[in-house]
Formats: structure tokens, sequence, C-alpha cells
């Protein structure tokens, strides 16, 4: 089997599994609406990242490439990236992101969802969030700044920070997205370069699992500081605020659907991705 007949076979497997997530396609909410939410919400900025960050994890790799790749592996790694950037696309990811968020969203929440995202505060932290989720630099001088304001807040700021982490489910929404992407990078790059035929993706990911909860314990303390980071400029009252919206029966809706949505998005973004290279 040909390179590109390999990747085309294995992606076509997370096709058919992404097709299989997204069935119950009857819309619950208007597709205009879900779009509304995702802008109000930020969450229509925030999908733009996934792309970039793949992209850049394949011009890696081509620059260190696995051993045993060839000078042909490194192109095809390239050829790669290049279609990465337009099957991540912004535009791609938002359009399922919008389908799939019509078809999960309970109705009855939008009244809160809405109150909230559209409230003074609610912007303000959807704002924050924009904005630090699009830093794309600082690396680890970033981490160890974020570090220090964990350090330096009050045993009363880290409470709520760590009640926080837990209601909205950062650290295992960053382990999933790492997971999903590192799903995404073998595939490609064992397609691109060659190498032992790939396991179904439901058996890939019951593989990765140990890995995908050693992760999330570790990016406890990470995204602890991060959170400090992030939210430094609002007030433990401001806080408080935003965790009990986090904790209410809309947010806690929004946070499990929105993690599926992206499940679906990525896989889908993947398939386009096998078909794209195909056809260079």
């Amino acid at each position: 089997m040909s390179i590109i007949s390999r990747l085309r076979a294995m992606l076509g497997v997370w096709g058919a599994l992404a097709a299989l997530a997204s069935l119950p396609v009857a819309a619950q909410v208007n597709e205009s609406v879900a779009e509304r939410l995702m802008r109000d919400s930020g969450l229509w900025e925030q999908v733009a990242d996934l792309g970039p960050n793949l992209k850049q994890a394949f011009l890696q790799v081509a620059e260190n490439p696995p051993a045993g790749a060839d000078a042909q592996g490194q192109t095809a790694l390239r050829r790669l990236a290049a279609v990465t950037e337009e099957a991540f696309s912004p535009v791609a990811l938002r359009l399922v992101v919008r389908r799939e968020l019509a078809a999960r969203l309970a109705p009855q929440h939008l009244p809160a969802l809405d109150a909230w995202h559209t409230g003074p505060l609610g912007r303000r932290i959807t704002a924050l969030e924009v904005v630090k989720s699009a830093e794309r630099d600082g690396g680890e001088a970033r981490q160890k700044e974020a570090a220090q304001k964990w350090a330096a807040a009050t045993p009363q700021r880290r409470a709520l920070l760590q009640d926080f982490q837990v209601a909205s489910r950062s650290a295992e929404a960053a382990a999933s997205s790492m997971l999903n992407l590192m799903i995404a990078m073998q595939i490609g790059v064992v397609g691109a370069v060659g190498g032992p035929e790939m396991p179904p993706l439901q058996v890939m990911r019951q593989q990765l699992e140990p890995q995908r909860q050693k992760m999330q314990a570790e990016m406890g303390p990470v995204a602890l500081s991060l959170s400090a980071d992030m939210y430094a400029s609002l007030s433990d009252a401001d806080l408080q605020a935003y965790l009990a919206f986090q904790k209410s029966e809309a947010g806690q809706h929004m946070t499990g659907i929105v993690m599926q949505v992206l499940d679906v998005a990525v896989a889908e973004s993947a398939e386009e991705m096998g078909r794209m290279i195909t056809r260079r």
C-alpha cells in the first residue's frame, strides 16, 4: 500500500467514526443561535488555534523526522503541514462546531447562557480568555510567570481557582485536546513517512487512555497556574460569580457539549486532511 493510500485508509476510519459521533443531527436549536453563542462565549475565536498548533507540530517533526525517514519523507511531512492549515482552517472548524453545537444544545439552557455571556462580567471574562488563548509566545517564561502568580495568591484565591478548575473541567479539556492532536499527528506522520498499519481510532483512544489520565493529572498544576494568570485582573467576587455560573446546570451543560463538539470537529478535519493530501 502506498503512503497516500495508507493515509487515506487510516483517516477514512476516523471519518467514519466522526460521522457516527454526529448521527443525532436533528438540531435542537437553529444554527444561527449556535453561532451567536459561539461568538458570545469566545468559542468562535478559540477554535481557530487548532490548525496553527497542529501545523507547527508537523513542521517540527519534518525538521526532526522519525528514525528511518528519508528526504522524501521530510517532503511529505511538509506537504502534510501545508494541507493541515487548510483542513483545520477556522472556517472548516467553525462550520462543524456550529452544526454540532446546534444538535446538542438543550434549548432550556439558552436563557441562562445568553444572560451570562451578554452580561458585563461575562463579556469581560470572555475577552480575557480570548486574548490569553491567542498568545502563542512566551513558552516557559509565561509558565514561570503564571506559577509565580499562583504562588503569590492568597489561600482564598487558591481555593477559588481550585474549585473553578473542577467545575470548568479545564485540565480534562486540555488533556482531551492534546490527545486528539496527538492522534491526528500520529496518523499524519505514519501516513506521510510510512510505518506499521494503524489500529482503528476507537482502539487508539483506548490505548492512549492511560496517557490521557496521566496528562490530566500532570496538567492540573499547570492549569491552576495558568488560571491564576488568566484571571489575575478579576476580583475574588468576580471569580466567585464566574464559578457560580460554571457550577450551574447551564454552565455544566455547555462545558460538556463543547468537549464533545470539539472531538467531532477534530475528527472531521483529520478526514479532510486525508482527502486533501491524496490530491497533491
